[in-house]
């Protein structure tokens, strides 16, 4: 089974979404930790203020300081990982790397085959880890990471069911197990 279409810069997972997909909760808590050490870097001189006495008037400063500071360090580190990745797409691209938008065939048989126009890709089956949606469409999580599958590939939802299926068909045990959604959208047909 062969499928084809342009996949567009905004189909391809970033690499959170695998990490969220293998790690499931610990990938949040990770999250929590690193908010948790920007609330207490804020708050630091707020807590030594209270250890030494300060008077609560001289308090207030810096609660609202440590507050806006917080609210600072979160949106210069998001701004700064978003430009970050923007720039490195932007640097690849003039260096030669697939534009915004690249024709794609992803091919089922004995081995998954993946082809754009700078790269072809001949995957085993054991290295794939599992099919899970993924915004419009679905995704191919092969090693660390994931191939997209956008529905606009599919003339229809019997041809995207009948590739699900396919794509379960050849997954080892495992794999298949780990795509609990993927059965699901295959059993409603």
């Amino acid at each position: 089974m062969v499928i084809s279409g342009e996949l567009r810069r905004g189909d391809v997972p970033p690499d959170s979404v695998a990490q969220r997909r293998v790690l499931g909760r610990r990938a949040s808590f990770s999250s929590l930790i690193y908010g948790g050490c920007i609330v207490l870097a804020a708050y630091l001189p707020l807590l030594l203020g209270i250890a030494v006495g300060w008077p609560s008037e001289q308090q207030m400063p810096l609660l609202l300081s440590g507050t806006a500071a917080s609210v600072v360090v979160y949106a210069a580190a998001h701004s700064t990982d978003l430009w970050r990745r923007n720039a490195f797409a932007r640097e690849l691209m003039a260096r030669g790397a697939a534009g915004p938008t690249q024709p794609v065939s992803i091919s089922v048989g004995e081995r998954l085959r993946i082809e754009s126009a700078h790269a072809i890709s001949d995957v085993d089956w054991a290295l794939v880890l599992e099919l899970f949606p993924f915004a419009d469409g679905w995704a191919l999580l092969v090693g660390p990471r994931p191939y997209p599958i956008p529905k606009r590939f599919f003339a229809d939802d019997g041809a995207e069911r009948a590739f699900v299926r396919e794509v379960l068909a050849h997954l080892t045990d495992p794999a298949r197990e780990r795509s609990a959604e993927a059965r699901d959208f295959t059993l409603w047909s």
